[in-house]
């Protein structure tokens, strides 16, 4: 199976080429993508835990919250 940071890397550079491309700056782009993360045990949103670190990428979540008007 396929895991870890090694295969989270380009999923996490895609979303953020994404919101790089709404206009977003490099710490409007960091904070989307902690903020709209999610920890699959408990649900919750940016919320750092020491096993599943700010949570697992949520890119709908991410471009939707962040979109610029």
């Amino acid at each position: 199976p396929l895991g870890g940071t090694s295969m989270a890397a380009p999923h996490v550079a895609g979303v953020a080429a994404m919101l790089s491309g709404l206009g977003h700056s490099r710490d409007e782009i960091i904070d989307c993508i902690i903020t709209t993360a999610i920890n699959p045990i408990t649900g919750d949103r940016g919320a750092q835990d020491p096993v599943y670190g700010y949570g697992i990428l949520d890119a709908e979540a991410a471009v939707h919250a962040c979109h610029k008007q």
